[in-house]
């Protein structure tokens, strides 16, 4: 199965032009305000390998070339372990008042993201069924999206 079948159509298509918009005019009114809008992205999925390979060092491995391959796409954001079996989390580089920025790395992580993963696939599905067992038993991982959300008024949060 190839990737565009593994991965929701929201995953992908965050933010579309009049979206866009929408932002922009909501944020030049908030600056007449002295307010800054603030967002940031989290995206859980896991990955596969041809060759199935679960020691400590080639996760690590994993990771390191991962976040490699972020900064030559001038990609502001990290992957790093989530709990389960090969999930992994994109975290976006929380930036205040920049909020374009955090969408425009996103949309380049989903665009990039055969590249940035190498010779592992990601799966990016809200929940994966029996995708691990533990004490011979069959467990489902939960993957999410979170969009973090917050406003600044002279170096203050008034809304997290």
């Amino acid at each position: 199965m190839n990737l565009t079948n593994k991965m929701h159509k929201e995953t992908v298509y965050i933010c579309n032009d009049k979206l866009h918009e929408a932002i922009n005019v909501i944020a030049q009114y908030l600056d007449t305000r002295n307010i800054t809008p603030s967002i940031n992205f989290e995206l859980e999925g896991v990955y596969e390998k041809i060759v199935q390979d679960k020691s400590a060092e080639n996760r690590d491995l994993f990771y390191e070339q991962a976040n490699q391959r972020l900064k030559e796409k001038a990609i502001n954001g990290k992957l790093k372990p989530e709990f389960w079996h090969n999930q992994w989390e994109y975290e976006a580089d929380f930036q205040i008042g920049n909020i374009m920025a955090v969408i425009e790395n996103y949309q380049s992580f989903i665009k990039n993201i055969k590249y940035i993963f190498g010779e592992y696939e990601p799966v990016i599905k809200p929940i994966l069924y029996n995708w691990q067992q533990v004490e011979n038993k069959n467990i489902h991982v939960p993957n999410a999206m979170q969009l973090n959300i917050s406003i600044w008024h002279d170096g203050f949060n008034m809304l997290a």
